[in-house]
């Protein structure tokens, strides 16, 4: 949903056409988006990708905080004006 085209022949578009949304003149709703998911690859579709994010949340996760911890101690120290 998130990248479908509003400009006709856009990529996006081109491929919801061709998973059987072509007499779709709108952007498809959820429900479409749904139905069309569950028919064409059934249950597990829902959960592909799960666990790349199980992988990368973490790693993800322990950069933002090790950096905010870098930059905090780093703008605290030149703040005492310690260099």
């Amino acid at each position: 949903m998130q990248t479908v085209g509003l400009v006709s022949g856009s990529s996006a578009e081109s491929v919801l056409h061709t998973k059987g949304l072509s007499s779709v003149k709108s952007p498809p709703n959820l429900m479409q988006i749904v139905k069309n998911l569950y028919v064409g690859e059934g249950v597990m579709g829902f959960f592909k990708g799960l666990s790349m994010n199980w992988i990368k949340g973490p790693v993800a996760f322990s950069i933002s905080f090790t950096a905010y911890d870098k930059i905090k101690v780093a703008i605290n120290s030149k703040a005492a004006g310690v260099t």
